[in-house]
């Protein structure tokens, strides 16, 4: 390339006529250009681009032997970049094809005029050095991209260290002492912490998924617990703003998919995370579909997440980049809703990665709805196809039109149960001897009520002791026997509500479904979480499960088998300095390797070691004896 306009300029001539190779030599010299080589053969030319790495190259089209000036012009292009202006008499469409395709920076038809060709060669070599600045350009942006993404990696590992220990110490400091006052701002820590965390947990993704670091684990997992757990950690701020919260899985669906669960997770989460932070009144939902599509007459099932809202939603003129990243709705400096920007970049780098359908639109209540959708094979079995033979024939009143009414009659209707709509006034229809299996009420409705209707209704199926209330309440004559109904969260998954309607037909028998195993929270706003039964209370129970799931997911798995192998022969002999050692040695391996559920578990045992708490012995033996079963 030339440094300045007065630099001769440097050109290799392809020509196989020798009296017009001549004739532009002379030209070119004229015009104060350097010819460094003359060739009349494809070969040739190659061989003295290579030597002579001209500044631009005039290419015959027809030349000597088997290779033309075309096939020539890739060849030297693949050794160096140059800028090359064919020159040729001929013009058919087939020749004018192979040029275009070959990026050539000019093309001279013979006979042509000396002014002619110094423009031409003028110009093909602006266009190249204009061209290399782009590249250059590029290829530094792309660099100074690439050093942010290490730097970001690199500061988020060194914030998570720390973080780790923080999150650990608090969940600790939480379990111990009485002051409820004190554990109240220690949660608020934790809560803090955790929030702290997902945030890098966010960057970190995301400069692994520009760098192409972000590699899909695909695994069978339970879709129930999976999104329920997706759900739990923003129920509370859901419900501290007052909103009605939703979940709803269809019974059509299967009750495992296959997928990357940590991937997916992390899209839902950070949907639902939007959803909440973004809606001070009404609800967000979060629900899973089976849709079977036809295209071009054939059929194909597809599972479909939706997270919606009836927040602010979003601008039309913010729609289409929306995706981008360190896009906001509010970019405004006085923002009243912080956040970087990333969550839904990420979300859209997911959904590419694992193949996934990414929608938006507008929600019916005004907000915002994303859906995720990915393949189902066609022959997936629904979990809750044994469902036929456990309500077949239950007789199901529905009192006042509460939230679930259209799921609740479309499901039980489907399977086989016989629905009585209970409207204000249904004795006049129905009569003092008409009885139910179950009944469901909305939560108002039933409050409204005075106490002798409550006493009626409760009558219509046996008594208080089975009524469950949610959005929904089930009242059947075969219950828990408590004094006040059984409260559940609406919309409860269903097969939470086919276990209560097995329970209440045909009690804890053998070879069924068996008792309801849905415990609520006080407010019926929150989700349903499973019920755990007294050895479940462990505080290093949900810790180990969390680590398992993380080991499984990154890699972890022998690291966690031998802090489990090592620490049980230690909690069997009582060794508390040895189980102090290995928890140690652990808690920083895990650590170093940025393994968080794995390091808390093992800090977990490290500070009750240190402290001498005798507990850990006898928990940690049961629990290596579970994950070893």
């Amino acid at each position: 390339m030339r440094q300045s306009p007065s630099d001769a300029l440097r050109i290799l001539i392809v020509e196989d006529e020798t009296i017009v190779a001549l004739d532009m030599r002379c030209r070119l010299e004229g015009f104060g250009y350097q010819v460094c080589g003359l060739a009349v053969t494809g070969p040739v030319a190659i061989q003295l681009a290579d030597e002579h790495r001209p500044d631009l190259v005039l290419m015959d089209i027809k030349l000597k032997g088997e290779m033309d000036g075309i096939e020539a012009a890739g060849h030297v292009r693949e050794i160096f970049e140059v800028p090359i202006i064919f020159v040729t008499a001929f013009t058919d469409d087939e020749i004018l094809k192979r040029v275009m395709a070959s990026s050539s920076y000019g093309y001279i038809v013979k006979p042509y005029h000396e002014r002619e060709l110094k423009i031409t060669i003028e110009l093909a070599l602006s266009k190249f050095e204009y061209e290399c600045g782009i590249l250059e350009a590029k290829a530094t942006a792309e660099e100074n991209d690439r050093a942010k993404s290490r730097f970001l990696s690199n500061i988020s590992h060194e914030l998570k260290t720390p973080l780790n220990a923080i999150i650990g110490f608090t969940d600790l400091a939480a379990t111990i002492g009485q002051d409820v006052e004190l554990k109240e701002y220690v949660m608020l820590a934790a809560r803090s912490a955790r929030k702290l965390e997902s945030i890098i947990n966010c960057i970190l993704d995301y400069t692994k998924l520009e760098s192409g670091a972000l590699i899909p684990v695909h695994s069978e997992f339970d879709l129930e617990d999976f999104l329920l757990r997706c759900w739990e950690p923003f129920a509370m701020e859901a419900h501290a703003k007052g909103l009605s919260t939703r979940f709803y899985l269809d019974p059509d669906l299967p009750s495992v998919i296959h997928s990357d669960a940590s991937k997916l997770g992390t899209a839902i989460k950070s949907l639902v995370d939007n959803a909440v932070k973004f809606t001070n009144s009404g609800h967000v939902l979060l629900s899973a579909e089976r849709v079977l599509l036809t295209r071009d007459g054939a059929d194909s099932m597809e599972l479909i997440i939706r997270v919606s809202d009836s927040g602010r939603g979003i601008p039309d003129e913010k729609r289409q980049r929306i995706f981008d990243r360190f896009i906001q709705v509010d970019d405004s400096p006085t923002r009243a809703i912080g956040g970087l920007g990333l969550g839904l970049a990420l979300v859209k780098g997911i959904a590419d990665l694992l193949n996934l359908r990414l929608g938006l639109q507008e929600s019916a209540e005004g907000g915002s709805e994303f859906l995720l959708a990915m393949g189902l094979p066609l022959d997936s079995r629904p979990a809750f196809q044994e469902g036929h033979e456990v309500i077949q024939g239950m007789n199901i009143g529905v009192f006042g039109k509460c939230a679930a009414y259209e799921e609740i009659v479309r499901w039980t209707k489907r399977f086989g149960a016989v629905i009585h709509l209970l409207k204000p006034g249904w004795m006049k229809e129905y009569g003092t001897a008409f009885a139910c299996d179950a009944v469901f009420a909305d939560v108002a409705d039933w409050n409204r009520c005075k106490k002798e209707d409550q006493d009626l209704l409760k009558a219509v199926c046996g008594g208080v002791s089975g009524l469950t209330l949610l959005d929904i309440a089930i009242v059947s004559q075969n219950g828990t026997s408590s004094e006040q109904p059984v409260r559940m969260s609406y919309p409860l998954a269903l097969c939470s509500l086919m276990d209560r309607l097995a329970y209440i037909r045909h009690g804890d028998q053998p070879g069924l479904r068996g008792q309801c195993t849905v415990t609520v929270p006080e407010n019926h706003c929150l989700p349903p979480t499973r019920q755990a039964d007294d050895s479940q209370d462990s505080p290093y129970r949900r810790l180990l499960q969390d680590a398992l799931t993380e080991a499984r997911q990154n890699g972890m798995a022998e690291g966690l088998d031998r802090l489990l192998s090592q620490l049980l022969p230690a909690a069997s002999a009582a060794n508390s300095a040895e189980a102090e050692r290995i928890a140690k040695n652990s808690y920083d391996y895990f650590t170093e390797s940025g393994s968080q559920a794995c390091a808390r578990f093992a800090l977990a045992l490290l500070m009750d070691t240190r402290r001498g708490s005798g507990h850990w012995l006898e928990e940690l033996t049961s629990l290596a004896k579970t994950v070893s079963s």
